[in-house]
């Protein structure tokens, strides 16, 4: 399967993500910046209750360099390993890898919060999920992106529902 990963509007995501949107939103208390030198990662543990990650991106141009903090246990791809203290480049699909540092590189050159839809498979099954990256920052750099994500099955249902009326006709 050829990965797609594209940019989506805040607006376009799903519920779920919405909430999490929205709790990051109080999390700031209206500020611009998450500083997390100032205020730890202590006010973010209730995003982290989705399916999500924590990626260290500070000091390090190149994405494959950089550390995965933390990885929830509920992607149900790769449950047989942890990927935490690895490196960007230890996630074993080449397709998957390049769309997972490229939506999080696009949230550290922008540094405000970006959401991606991403259809690629992983391990030997095909996934479709939406995340949002949202930056944390140390000295005015974003210093760990947060993502978090949701399935979005439903996505390969259609897909797959359309290219086979495309075939039949």
């Amino acid at each position: 399967m050829q990965t797609i990963s594209i940019e989506i509007h805040l607006a376009e995501i799903g519920n779920d993500l919405k909430i999490v949107h929205d709790s990051w939103l109080r999390i700031l208390c209206g500020q611009e910046r998450y500083d997390v030198e100032d205020r730890g990662v202590q006010p973010l543990l209730p995003l982290l209750n989705y399916r999500s990650t924590i990626v260290h991106v500070g000091g390090g141009d190149d994405p494959m360099e950089w550390i995965i903090q933390y990885f929830s246990g509920d992607f149900g791809v790769y449950q047989d390993r942890s990927y935490v203290g690895m490196r960007i480049n230890s996630i074993p699909d080449t397709d998957a890898r390049t769309a997972v540092y490229a939506s999080i590189q696009q949230v550290v050159r922008q540094q405000v919060p970006i959401a991606h839809r991403i259809i690629t498979a992983m391990g030997k099954q095909d996934v479709a999920y939406e995340k949002v990256g949202l930056p944390l920052f140390r000295n005015g750099e974003v210093e760990k992106v947060v993502t978090v994500s949701r399935d979005r099955r439903e996505l390969l249902r259609k897909m797959r529902k359309s290219h086979e009326t495309l075939v039949a006709a």
